[in-house]
C-alpha cells in the first residue's frame, strides 16, 4: 500500500509541475513572407510540423516553407496570403498568422495555347503544344474522374512528360494554359481545350494462331489498324489483314522450322500497340531426318527437334516455354511410343522451368512423331497494378552516395552502351524474355518499335544515363543501380497480401491470377510507380547490369518460409583470385523498412546490408536456392569498407570501429551536406543511440540487423 501512495504521489508531484511549466511554453515565431516570381516562402522553422497557408478563398496545408501560387490564382485583381505554422513539440505553441501579404495580377490575358496533343508511346504520357507568345512557363491541369484529384505540373518547354501522375486508372482530362514571367502586367491565359483519354492499355493480343498448309491466320483484334507478323530470327511483315500467304510472305527461315507471332498496331494514340501472340510454328518437312537436322538453340545449347536425351529434351521444351510456342512437332528417340511415358517425362522437364507459368498442354502421338499444344494461361505482359491499404513511401534523407556525380554525365542521345559489344543477338518479345536472354549473354533484337520488351529496355537505358558514367568501374556502376533501385523502388505489399491470399486459398488458378499483376515483372518497377515484388526486382537488376555487361543473373529459391529471388552477380574484386568471384545481392531484402502497428504504412530506407555478400551470410537467413548453380559466392566484399567519404581533410569509411570513426563519420556527413546514410558497426558500443542523438542524428531509425551476422545502421538528420 505504501509502494502504491509513493508512486501516485510521484505521479501528483510531476503533473503539477508540467502544468507550471506549460505556461513556460515558447511560441513559434510568426512566418515572414517573401515573393519571387510564382513563389511565396518563408523561413524554416526546425520546430514546426506544417504550415497554413489562407489565399484569398483557398486554405493550404504544406510541410513545404513555401507555396507556388501559380495553380490559385483564377482572375486580375489583388490577392492577399497569410500563412501560420503548427508546431510538433510539447513545448511549442502555433505560431500567430504571419502580417498579410499582397500581390497583384495585371488585367492582360495571354493568349490560350492551342493544339493540344498527347502521345503515349513506349507507355510514357508526353503532352506537346503550340507555344504563347510572351510564356515563361506553362501550367497542365490533370484531372481524374475516379477520385476527383486534379494535379499541376508546370513546364518551362511546350512539351511534358507526366507519366509519373498517371498512377490510377480512369478518365483523364488534360489542358494547359500559359503564364506570363510578369503576373503584375499579364493575368495567366484561360485553359486550351481539354484533351480526355482513359489510362492507356495495351491492345488485345491476337489469338487463334493457326497454320493450314502455307497460310497463317489469326483473329482479329478490335482497334488494330494493322499488324506485325514476325519471327524469332528477326524477320516482319506488315499487314492489315489477319491473314498471309508463308511461302511468298520472305518470313520463312532458311531452315526447316520457322516460329511466327503476330503484333496488333493500335489505330489510336491512346492505346499501345498489343504485346506478341503467342507463337505457332512452320514446317517444311516432318520427316525424322529433317528433323535430326533443324538445328535451334536455347540460351548457348544447340538442339534439334529429335531428342535423344534428357538434356536435349529439356532444351528443346524450354524453348518451347520461353518463345510461348502453342504448336510444335517433334522426335522423341530414346522414350519408345508409350504416350504416358512420354506425357510424364515432358511433364517432369517443364515443371523445371522456374518462371511463373500457369500451362495445360496436350501430347499426341503419330508413328513416333510428337504433337505438342500448350496452353498459355498466364500473359506475355502484365495489365495490371495490385491495389490495397497498404501504403509505401521512400525516405529521402539517405540519398545514394554513388551516382555519377563528379564524372562527366552522359548526354541525352548517348548510346554507346557495352552490351553493344556483345557478339550474340537473340529476338525477344516481351520483358521475361528480355532478362533471361540478357543474363545469358545475348543482345536483344526488337521486331516492332512499340514491343513491351523495347518499351523497358529503352527506359532502362534512360535511367542508367543519368546514374551511371561511361568511364565509372563495373564497381561503382553495380553501386549506382542498386542505390537506384533500393532508393526508388517500394515492395508491392499490396501484391504480396494478394499473393499469400490467393496461394492460401482453396482450388486452382493462383499463378494464372497472379501473373497479371506488374509487380512480378519488370513492368511494375518501370511503369508501376516503382512497386514491385522480389521477382521485377531482380529482374530489373539483371537487365541494368547487362546493358553495362556485367554478367549478373536472377536466383530463384525460398526466403523466410516463403518464394523469393535475388541475384548473383561476377566481379573481379579480389586480386589474390585469378579472374572474377561470385557476390550475391538482395536487394529487396537489402534496403531497411520500418511500419506501423497494422502494417498498412511502410517507411523505406536505402540500405546495404545485402549487397556483395556471400552464400552463406544469405543461407544463415534461410534463403535457398532452387536450382543451385556452381557458381558459388564464398567471398564477401564489403561495401562499407570500401566506401569513402571526405571534408576537409577528414577522411573515412561506413565501417566504423571505434569512437573517434563515429566522431568523424558524422562529422563529414554533416559538413559535406549528407542528411543520411548506412554504416556498419564493428564494435561493440552500448551507448551509440545516445551518441548519435548528441550528434543531432535522428536515432530512431537505427536498425540492428544481427540475422546478417553484422550490426547496420540507418541514420537521418534531425
Amino acid at each position: 500500500m505504501k509502494k502504491i501512495l509513493k508512486h501516485l504521489g510521484l505521479l501528483a508531484f510531476v503533473f503539477v509541475v508540467l502544468i507550471g511549466f506549460s505556461g513556460c511554453l515558447f511560441t513559434l515565431s510568426a512566418p515572414t513572407l517573401t515573393m519571387n516570381g510564382y513563389i511565396i516562402e518563408w523561413e524554416n522553422q526546425s520546430n514546426a510540423s506544417k504550415y497554413e497557408v489562407i489565399l484569398n478563398e483557398d486554405k493550404i496545408i504544406t510541410e513545404q516553407n513555401s507555396i507556388d501560387v501559380a495553380q490559385y490564382i483564377k482572375d486580375s485583381g489583388t490577392y492577399t496570403v497569410k500563412v501560420k505554422a503548427f508546431s510538433k513539440s510539447l513545448f511549442y505553441n502555433d505560431s500567430e498568422y504571419s502580417s498579410d501579404f499582397t500581390f497583384t495580377v495585371g488585367d492582360t490575358p495571354l493568349s490560350a495555347p492551342t493544339n493540344l496533343t498527347l502521345s503515349t508511346e513506349n507507355r510514357k504520357y508526353i503532352a506537346s503544344w503550340q507555344g504563347v507568345s510572351g510564356a515563361s512557363f506553362y501550367l497542365l491541369k490533370l484531372e481524374n474522374s475516379v477520385n476527383s484529384s486534379v494535379i499541376y505540373i508546370k513546364s518551362t518547354t511546350t512539351t511534358s512528360n507526366f507519366t509519373d501522375k498517371i498512377t490510377q486508372g480512369g478518365q483523364y482530362t488534360l489542358s494547359v494554359s500559359a503564364f506570363a514571367e510578369n503576373l503584375e502586367e499579364f493575368k495567366p491565359s484561360a485553359y486550351s481545350d481539354a484533351i480526355n483519354f482513359e489510362k492507356a492499355g495495351y491492345l488485345q493480343s491476337p489469338t487463334n494462331l493457326k497454320v493450314v498448309g502455307d497460310v497463317l491466320s489469326w483473329k482479329s483484334v478490335d482497334g488494330a489498324s494493322k499488324y506485325i507478323v514476325a519471327t524469332t530470327e528477326g524477320k516482319t511483315l506488315e499487314t492489315t489483314n489477319n491473314t498471309i500467304n508463308l511461302t511468298t510472305s520472305g518470313l520463312l527461315s532458311v531452315g526447316n522450322i520457322t516460329p511466327l507471332f503476330v503484333q496488333a498496331i493500335s489505330g489510336n494514340s491512346y492505346n499501345y500497340d498489343s504485346p506478341y501472340s503467342n507463337g505457332v510454328t512452320y514446317l517444311r518437312n516432318t520427316s525424322k531426318a529433317n528433323m535430326q537436322t533443324t538445328n535451334l538453340e536455347y540460351m548457348n545449347t544447340a538442339f534439334d527437334l529429335c531428342a535423344d536425351s534428357v538434356a536435349e529434351l529439356k532444351s528443346l521444351l524450354f524453348y518451347v516455354l520461353y518463345y510461348r510456342i502453342e504448336d510444335i512437332n517433334f522426335y522423341i528417340s530414346y522414350l519408345g511410343t508409350n504416350i504416358n511415358v512420354i506425357s510424364n517425362e515432358i511433364y517432369d522437364q517443364m515443371d523445371l522451368y522456374d518462371e511463373i507459368k500457369s500451362i495445360s498442354y496436350q501430347v499426341s502421338i503419330l508413328g513416333d512423331l510428337i504433337t505438342l499444344k500448350t496452353t498459355f494461361k498466364h500473359p506475355n505482359t502484365p495489365s495490371i497494378a495490385a491495389s490495397g491499404n497498404v501504403d509505401v513511401t521512400q525516405d529521402t534523407s539517405v540519398k545514394p552516395l554513388s551516382y555519377a556525380g563528379e564524372y562527366e554525365k552522359r548526354a541525352d542521345d548517348f548510346d554507346d552502351f557495352l552490351i553493344n559489344t556483345r557478339a550474340k543477338s537473340l529476338v525477344v518479345f516481351n520483358s521475361d524474355q528480355l532478362y533471361v536472354a540478357l543474363q545469358n549473354g545475348y543482345k536483344p533484337v526488337f521486331t516492332s518499335q512499340n514491343s513491351p520488351a523495347r518499351a523497358v529496355y529503352e527506359q532502362g537505358k534512360e535511367i542508367l544515363k543519368d546514374i551511371v558514367a561511361t568511364d565509372m568501374t563495373e564497381l561503382q556502376k553495380l553501386n549506382a543501380i542498386y542505390d537506384w533501385l533500393s532508393y526508388t523502388v517500394k515492395y508491392d505489399y499490396n501484391l504480396l497480401n494478394l499473393t499469400e491470399k490467393l496461394e492460401g486459398s482453396e482450388g486452382t488458378g493462383a499463378q494464372s491470377e497472379l501473373s497479371k499483376y506488374d509487380g512480378f515483372y519488370i513492368e511494375g518497377v518501370l511503369f508501376d510507380d516503382g512497386q514491385a515484388v522480389c521477382d521485377g526486382i531482380s529482374k530489373t537488376m539483371v537487365m541494368l547490369a547487362s546493358i553495362e555487361n556485367i554478367t549478373i543473373y536472377k536466383v530463384s529459391g525460398t526466403a523466410g518460409g516463403g518464394n523469393h529471388a535475388w541475384n548473383k552477380v561476377a566481379l573481379d574484386l579480389n586480386s589474390e583470385v585469378e579472374g572474377k568471384e561470385w557476390y550475391t545481392i538482395d536487394v529487396t531484402w537489402g534496403d531497411y523498412s520500418v511500419h506501423n502497428s497494422g502494417k498498412t504504412k511502410y517507411t523505406e530506407y536505402l540500405a546495404h546490408t545485402y549487397y556483395l555478400v556471400t552464400d552463406a551470410m544469405i543461407q544463415n537467413n534461410e534463403h535457398q536456392e532452387l536450382s543451385p548453380k556452381t557458381d558459388t559466392s564464398e567471398q564477401e566484399f564489403s561495401y562499407y569498407k570500401n566506401t569513402t567519404l571526405t571534408y576537409n581533410s577528414t577522411t573515412v569509411d561506413l565501417y566504423i570501429e571505434n569512437s573517434t570513426q563515429l566522431n568523424n563519420l558524422l562529422y563529414v556527413m554533416q559538413g559535406l551536406g549528407i542528411t543520411g546514410l548506412d554504416f556498419e558497426l564493428g564494435y561493440n558500443e552500448l551507448f551509440i543511440n545516445t551518441k548519435l542523438s548528441a550528434y543531432n542524428v535522428n536515432a530512431e531509425q537505427v536498425k540492428s540487423s544481427t540475422g546478417a551476422m553484422r550490426t547496420i545502421y540507418v541514420i537521418s538528420a534531425k
